[in-house]
């Protein structure tokens, strides 16, 4: 098998012997597991948890209840439940797919690349003419108070808008 470029991805071909063997189908929802640094097996999604219960703890197994898969953020209040989301999260931060942001306020704001793909530019849009509080952009947005922060506070850290004054936000 051998990589290859597909759009601005890379991409691999399953030969026909593997794609028949494993009753690989167009559109089966698979994952790269890494079983220790640089080794990866290919795991189709619906197969993880059956077959490798037996074989890895059972919070390498279960499905990441974080709600941040369905929200596209999370708002954890304790350092405690943030280490372990950090530890469940690690393949998704070091990819570059969740960011977070500890806050003033010690609530831990974290949002998936998704959500700020899908926010970001209308947030742009909406702060290039005026400054705004989080509580605007939550109401703009039709996205909740904690959504909102959770958005504007990674943005700030990754220095995409500066807070003006408490709570006003520029973009830059």
């Amino acid at each position: 098998m051998r990589v290859f470029k597909h759009g601005d991805s890379l991409a691999i071909v399953l030969p026909d012997s593997v794609a028949k063997a494993v009753s690989a189908r167009v559109n089966d929802d698979v994952d790269f597991l890494e079983v220790k640094p640089g080794v990866f097996v290919l795991v189709f999604k619906e197969s993880l948890k059956k077959e490798l219960a037996p074989l890895v703890p059972d919070h390498q197994v279960k499905p990441k209840k974080t709600g941040l898969l369905d929200k596209g953020f999370l708002v954890v209040q304790d350092e405690e439940k943030a280490k372990e989301l950090s530890i469940q999260l690690e393949p998704e931060i070091k990819s570059g797919n969740v960011l977070g942001v500890r806050g003033f306020d010690k609530r831990y704001y974290i949002v998936s690349k998704w959500f700020l793909e899908q926010q970001s530019p209308k947030l742009y849009a909406f702060m290039k003419e005026k400054d705004c509080r989080v509580q605007e952009i939550a109401d703009f947005l039709k996205i909740s108070l904690e959504a909102a922060q959770s958005l504007v506070f990674v943005l700030k850290e990754n220095g995409e808008l500066l807070e003006k004054k408490q709570g006003l936000y520029k973009l830059i």
